[in-house]
């Protein structure tokens, strides 16, 4: 699978969390003039790609485009034996409570 993170993108998601791209770098852990080899390079690290999900505080499959809404969750859980149906994120988190 390959995931297309553009500068661009990147950028906009910076300024989204009004940070300037010093800071931004600062809190990469990696020097200011090295950010635009970072984000114009073509194939990027994963660690590197969490690492920028984190920093922007952005859920790494949001970051990367792949959020899953809650309405595309459908499974069959067994408790005790037998099936549960879930449909949704807010049926899934309600049968995890009847379960604690």
């Amino acid at each position: 699978m390959e995931v297309l993170l553009t500068k661009d993108y990147i950028l906009e998601q910076i300024a989204r969390k009004g940070m300037s791209k010093a800071e931004f770098s600062s809190k990469m852990g990696i020097a200011r003039q090295n950010l635009d080899a970072l984000l114009d390079s073509k194939k990027k690290d994963i660690n590197t790609i969490i690492k920028m999900s984190e920093v922007l505080d952005i859920p790494f499959l949001e970051f990367i485009g792949m959020k899953q809404k809650s309405e595309d969750i459908h499974g069959c859980i067994f408790v005790d034996g037998d099936p549960v149906i879930v449909n949704s994120k807010e049926e899934l988190l309600e049968l995890a409570k009847t379960l604690e």
